[in-house]
């Protein structure tokens, strides 16, 4: 059932596009274009959602920088504050999404990396909730792009 389609429900535009596209996005814009706000609207949407029902995953935000600093496979930064059986649980069920900001603020030799992280985490885990944000230009010099997202200009 899609919550956003019930009387007397709304959700943004974020949330049915996510909802769309079998909740792996990519969200592309210029500096200050509203991307990372875009993002916690989603995240807004889904605490709403979750509230209502299970079915819902629990957003869960990281910013990317922090990642360049572990440089570790992104299952690991992720879970490192959680049991590793708990975190495999909730990621296989579909239990958290993630909204992993700031690609662009990951230093640019490290960026490629990152990517790569991104793209093992979703092989591993097909189904996982993903949102990923970067500025449109850093993007576009990317020589590894994330695999399988839809992208969505904020």
């Amino acid at each position: 059932m899609n919550w956003c389609s019930l009387p007397g429900k709304t959700c943004s535009a974020i949330t049915e596009v996510f909802q769309e596209l079998n909740q792996s996005v990519l969200i592309l814009g210029g500096p200050g274009s509203g991307k990372t706000l875009t993002m916690l609207q989603l995240a807004w949407d889904y605490i709403k959602l979750a509230r209502g029902s299970s079915e819902y995953a629990l957003p869960a935000y990281f910013n990317l920088s922090t990642w360049a600093q572990a440089q570790q496979p992104l299952e690991l930064w992720l879970m490192h504050a959680i049991p590793e059986e708990v975190a495999q649980i909730w990621v296989e069920q579909v239990e958290l999404l993630f909204l992993l900001d700031g690609v662009d603020e990951v230093p640019e030799k490290l960026r490629d990396d990152c990517i790569r992280a991104i793209n093992k985490f979703r092989d591993k885990y097909p189904n996982a909730a993903i949102v990923v944000c970067c500025r449109t230009n850093e993007y576009s010099e990317l020589s590894q792009k994330v695999a399988d997202f839809m992208a969505h200009a904020s």
